[in-house]
């Protein structure tokens, strides 16, 4: 639902500001009127510079954000208050960005507001993860042990985009040194020796006059090109952007070779992981699947929660309709089966956690071992071809030269 700042007055006369969700201002302002509010103007919420990510990095570190976590569980259990398990945490971060973060949500929980409503002003250092198992431990009354579990999973989440990172750093750097030796070659080196091939007057080569031809297009029609990449670009975005472009894209995710295995693996684990959590906090079936969709970060996924949710409340077992989806994998299907004949739900799904994060690493590892092989191959394909166009020629002046020689 959308967020709403609104200005009002309480019973004392006194003027409060706030945030919260609701499905219109007519709505919020029926809620707000319930709780002895007087409103004085509703605006949609506007997301703060300060509040959202800073180019593609968030101005709070993950291991700060775990940190806080792990604080804010800790003092929740122990008894104290909200906001002041909130100062405490605010005084103690060494993050200027947190620590402002921090302050602005004790305003905002001092005038009413939840910790959940309060971390969605902030959706570049709190992503949708992080706020809905928030709401999800608010509401079961067991936010110090969701807290705890979050802060596990950032931990978790992190060493993973690490080790993807160190992953993708070598094929990155060839990759760019490939596509910077390919305008070098076709801009420069190529329209340089095709001058002395013409005045030779020796028949080109295929791979020759491809390099040629490239050469011209990029000089006569890299305004065209430039357009065309441009409006590939805005359409794969708004594609991606759309329903049903990003379920397909999703889908196709999932199922191409080696990514496709890490993809599901990742979602596996995530899945287990997070309904443990909705589990063990009291979270009912229905809300978990709402909860599950929001936060599994694929599309194509997401319609299938919505799926299982619908054939719960039509009486359907979990794990019959996850057997169903072609997003699951049968071992996860077996594993929910199991869990609802035993009712031991809870350990089951924490296995099945420890187990595909285990497989999700190793996957990671195996793609490593692959990529190089891949770019490799690229590579050598590429300079063969261009040994071929810039040697064939010359081969060919030689032997025009040897002929003119013997005569």
């Amino acid at each position: 639902m959308p967020a709403f700042k609104y200005t009002a007055i309480n019973a004392l006369g006194k003027t409060v500001k706030g945030v919260q969700e609701s499905a219109s201002k007519a709505d919020l302002k029926l809620m707000l009127e319930a709780r002895e509010l007087i409103p004085l103007e509703i605006f949609t919420a506007e997301a703060d510079p300060s509040k959202m990510r800073k180019g593609f990095f968030s101005a709070v570190p993950s291991n700060e954000l775990t940190v806080f976590t792990r604080q804010m569980s800790v003092l929740l259990k122990s008894g104290l208050p909200m906001m002041e398990a909130l100062g405490i945490c605010g005084h103690q971060t060494s993050n200027p960005e947190l620590k402002k973060v921090i302050l602005n949500m004790q305003d905002q929980i001092s005038n009413g507001q939840s910790l959940s409503q309060a971390l969605a002003l902030y959706p570049g250092i709190f992503n949708s993860i992080y706020i809905s198992l928030v709401r999800a431990g608010e509401e079961s009354g067991a936010l110090d042990q969701v807290l705890t579990r979050l802060a596990e999973m950032i931990t978790y989440e992190e060493e993973v985009k690490k080790d993807i990172k160190g992953a993708l750093r070598y094929p990155t750097a060839v990759l760019i040194f490939l596509i910077a030796a390919f305008f070098v070659i076709v801009t420069y080196v190529i329209p340089k020796l095709a001058t002395n091939f013409n005045k030779a007057g020796v028949d080109l080569p295929l791979p020759t006059r491809i390099c040629i031809n490239l050469h011209l297009a990029i000089k006569n029609h890299w305004f065209i090109a430039i357009m065309l990449l441009t409006a590939l670009v805005i359409g794969f975005i708004a594609f991606k952007n759309s329903a049903k472009g990003s379920y397909i894209i999703d889908h196709l995710l999932i199922k191409m070779p080696y990514v496709g295995n890490l993809v599901t693996q990742s979602i596996m684990y995530r899945f287990a992981y997070i309904y443990r959590m909705l589990t063990k906090s009291g979270i009912t079936v229905i809300r978990s699947m709402d909860i599950l969709a929001d936060v599994v970060g694929n599309a194509a996924v997401a319609k299938d929660f919505v799926d299982i949710k619908m054939g719960v409340e039509e009486g359907e077992p979990v794990s019959t309709l996850i057997q169903k989806s072609d997003h699951f994998t049968d071992l996860m299907g077996s594993i929910i089966a199991v869990g609802e004949k035993t009712g031991d739900m809870e350990t089951l799904l924490d296995e099945a956690s420890q187990y595909y994060y285990k497989e999700m690493k190793y996957s990671l590892s195996k793609l490593t071992d692959i990529l190089p092989v891949f770019l490799t191959v690229g590579m050598a394909i590429m300079v063969g071809f261009f040994v071929l166009a810039i040697y064939l020629p010359l081969f060919d002046i030689s032997k025009v030269a040897g002929g003119m020689k013997v005569k």
